[in-house]
Parts: C-alpha cells; structure tokens; sequence
C-alpha cells in the first residue's frame, strides 16, 4: 500500500508570517510597464500559484511525470504508430487530470509542457523544488536611459592617522544610506515620468505575507479543503492575530483572479470524499 501523500502547510515552525519559506520565492519589483503590459504580474503569479501546488499538493506533479514523462520515455526514440506519442499522452493527461480530477485550468499545460522539456533535458529538474521553471514569469519591458539611473556612491576617504576606523565607517555608513534615499527618490520620479506605474500593494488583512494567498488557492482548488480547513491549519500566533475563514476566501478570491482561474465549488456538506489508498 503507497503511503498517504502529505499535504498541507506542515509544521508550524517551518512557516515565516503564515506561510512556508520558499527560497526560489523572489520579491515583486516596485515597478512594472503599464504601457507594454497590461496584467504584467500575470505570468509571474500563475508561476509562485504552481509551487504553491508543489508544495500543497504534490500529486499533481507525480501524475505528470508517472502517466506522461515515465510511459514517454519508455517508448523507442524510432515513432511507432501503436504507441501514443508525447504529445498525446499531454493531451490525454490534459483531459482526464488537468481539469477533471485536478480542477486546474487550461494555461496549466504550457507549464506541464516546459516541465516535461526540462525533465527530459536533464534529470536534475526531477530534484528541483518547485515547479519546473527555468524562467519566474518576467517579461522585458523598456529600460530607462541608462546614465540616468547609474548609482555613484559618495566619494569619501578614511583619515588613516587622525580618525578611529570606527568613526570613518559610521560616517560612511550614514553617507552611504543618505545617498541611496536620495537615489531611489531619483529613480522613482523618473521611473513615473517615463509612464511606469507602481505595482499594486497587496496584502492580507491579518497582516501575514499576501502570496500565502497561492497556498490557500492550491488546498481549496486541487485539494478540496474548505476555508475553515484552511484557517484552521494555517493559524498562527506569529503574526499575532486570529485566522479566520472569511480571510481565507477573500485571499482565494484574489489568487484565483490574479492567475485568471475559475474557482471549483465548494463541496456539498456531508457528502462523503473519497479515501486515500
């Protein structure tokens, strides 16, 4: 009998303001293109939502590499019209995982497809954590002129007979900090003139990190918890305010229109689930 797949959060200690750590987790950039891009996070969320899925909800990941990747693999490099191609058993897996069992949407498969690539490419992948990726969603957008946003670091030097090493680095320190205040309020100005808009500041009304919101989207799409589950399993002292289910679904609400995916139904009271084997 296989062993019961894990999900959920896991322990309390592993999770930083109510949610795991992800080293691959990069922050948001204060900046993006409103003229090029019109949902320019787009990408970059559907990215941080599939390691969420990862994390809470492994299956999806070991059904593409058990019923696409491993039965491709095994069929002989010379096409044989009697075994399904790569392809087809994407498709396949599209049809009868992807959206029925999995509840996940159709933009999924690009990122099923990169998966397989880089699985096939070098079997490092297969220990990645995350989603396979060699990208996190960014696109390129227009760069501003380049002598303008050089940042010159203040020209000092250290009295080596007459001044305390301690002194000249407290002096440099706070030179150095005044600078760089003055160069973000420099660049940002110019960032603003140049038709760059600030990115949206989203964050989740118990004060915990806003991109939890992807873990509480995996377990209530593709695992079927409830938001009382979900609460419940994430509550946590560390930011010192009491989870409850009502934040839970207006962060799953948010998520789901971030990456653009339908929420399931919930599911009925008392209607039995199926058991693990």
């Amino acid at each position: 009998m296989p062993s019961k797949t894990h999900r959920g959060p896991g322990p309390k200690k592993a999770r930083r303001n109510g949610r795991r750590e992800d080293q691959n987790e990069l922050d948001l950039p204060d900046f993006w293109d409103g003229v090029v891009y019109s949902k320019p996070f787009l990408l970059y969320f559907q990215s941080l939502f599939l390691d969420a899925v990862t994390r809470q909800a492994p299956e999806v990941l070991q059904s593409l590499r058990k019923d696409v990747w491993e039965r491709a693999k095994r069929n002989p490099d010379v096409p044989n019209p009697t075994l399904p191609s790569r392809d087809e058993l994407l498709t396949r897996w599209n049809d009868e995982k992807l959206s029925k069992q999995f509840h996940l949407p159709a933009w999924v498969s690009r990122y099923a497809g990169v998966a397989l690539n880089l699985w096939s490419a070098d079997p490092a992948w297969l220990e990645a954590p995350g989603w396979p990726s060699v990208s996190r969603g960014w696109a390129w957008s227009n760069q501003l002129p380049e002598d303008e946003i050089a940042f010159c670091l203040p020209r000092l030097s250290w009295e080596i007979c007459g001044e305390p090493w301690s002194k000249f680095e407290e002096k440099a320190t706070a030179e150095f900090r005044l600078a760089l205040n003055s160069y973000r309020k420099r660049v940002t100005s110019l960032a603003l003139k140049y038709g760059f808009e600030k990115r949206p500041r989203k964050r989740s009304r118990d004060g915990r990190h806003s991109l939890v919101a992807f873990d509480y989207l995996a377990l209530w799409q593709v695992c079927g918890w409830t938001s009382e589950k979900i609460a419940a399993e994430f509550d946590s002292d560390s930011v010192g305010v009491s989870l409850r289910a009502e934040g839970v679904m207006e962060q799953i609400h948010w998520a789901a229109d971030a990456i653009e995916l339908t929420l399931r139904r919930p599911s009925k009271p008392g209607r039995p689930r199926k058991k693990e084997i």
